[in-house]
């Protein structure tokens, strides 16, 4: 009977290796710590439902830190990512040109 390990799976091993990384940019420990709460933030943008933790709660020079970690191994297809890309572009239209 084959079983997997969860160490070995390549999204657990991104986490581990970039968890400092992922707290400098905002994401408090307590979403990090358990894969299945990081994978439902990558889903839905929030931890509405456990931690309460939201990514509004960052400032903006964190959430593109947290982008460019993300888009390392994430797409667009998951909606934390999405959202970071919406608000960072969204932030950056509304600045004055000069």
């Amino acid at each position: 009977m084959g079983f997997r390990q969860n160490k070995k799976e390549p999204r657990v091993r991104w986490l581990q290796t970039h968890r400092h990384a992922l707290a400098s940019a905002g994401v408090p420990f307590s979403v990090l710590d358990d894969a299945r709460t990081w994978n439902y933030v990558l889903l839905h943008g929030a931890d509405h439902h456990g931690t309460g933790w939201d990514p509004s709660w960052i400032s903006d020079t964190q959430a593109a830190s947290l982008l460019a970690l993300l888009l390392e191994f994430y797409t667009e297809d998951d909606d934390l990512v999405a959202d970071l890309t919406r608000r960072l572009t969204q932030t950056r239209s509304s600045e004055p040109t000069s």
